[in-house]
């Protein structure tokens, strides 16, 4: 695959991908002028500013810090876009241990019916299982 080559996004991006140095989509000039302009997307990215985890593993390491800051933004991009669904997982899952009150049921899906109850399960397995990848914890 061409390094510039249109192709479908993988999120989490897995650590065995054969083009796994290549950034998950390609952002113009302009797209990240529009980016450093915005002030939410600023302080999303300031989120990470006193975090000691944005070192990159062996397998990322790149020598041109054009290429580290593109990481960067390419992570920060993802946790902007994950962000409005963590908070959608925290809010139900306030909602389902207010609803139990001091009854401890272990699965917390059960207070919800219908599609809210599956909706509620994909996200607590989503988070759940990328837990890492979700509060943006190793390699970006």
């Amino acid at each position: 695959m061409a390094p510039h080559a249109h192709r479908a996004f993988s999120f989490p991006l897995s650590h065995i991908e054969e083009e796994s140095r290549i950034p998950p989509f390609e952002l113009n000039e302009k797209d990240v002028s529009v980016l450093r302009s915005c002030e939410a997307f600023q302080i999303i990215r300031d989120l990470f500013v006193d975090r000691k985890e944005t070192a990159f593993c062996d397998l990322h390491d790149l020598d041109s810090p054009n290429d580290k800051e593109a990481w960067l933004l390419q992570r920060d991009i993802t946790y902007a876009l994950i962000v409005p669904v963590l908070e959608i997982y925290r809010h139900a899952t306030q909602i389902a241990k207010a609803l139990l009150g001091n009854r401890h049921i272990f699965d917390l899906e059960l207070v919800f019916r219908g599609e809210a109850r599956g909706a509620f399960s994909w996200l607590q397995c989503f988070v759940m299982e990328e837990e890492d990848w979700c509060l943006t914890r190793g390699c970006p």
